[in-house]
């Protein structure tokens, strides 16, 4: 079987799309059982590259007791983009980037 892969993208990759990464995972991979799809995500500029999520992000996953972990921000790439199925752009501007 074919695994699917979706990827979230927000401007630092330190906030929205990682928790839309770690919400996502929690849903499809630990919940439902799907080890059929991956679920990734990435940022538009490069400004956070390394850095782990914003802190609040990290306490509301951790409030709703969803494992944010392992995670490191990256910026975007083609071969990120070439890669996934879907591609989940948090804003417009995000989009257009």
């Amino acid at each position: 079987m074919n695994i699917v892969k979706i990827t979230f993208v927000c401007l630092g990759n330190i906030c929205r799309s990682p928790m839309a990464e770690f919400i996502c995972k929690d849903l499809i991979v630990n919940k439902y059982k799907n080890n059929n799809i991956t679920v990734d995500s990435a940022g538009t500029s490069g400004y956070h590259d390394g850095e782990y999520m914003h802190q609040k992000t990290a306490n509301i996953l951790q409030k709703n007791n969803i494992n944010n972990k392992p995670f490191v921000s990256k910026k975007i790439t083609s071969n990120l983009v070439n890669e996934s199925d879907y591609v989940f752009a948090m804003d417009n501007s995000n989009y257009q980037d």
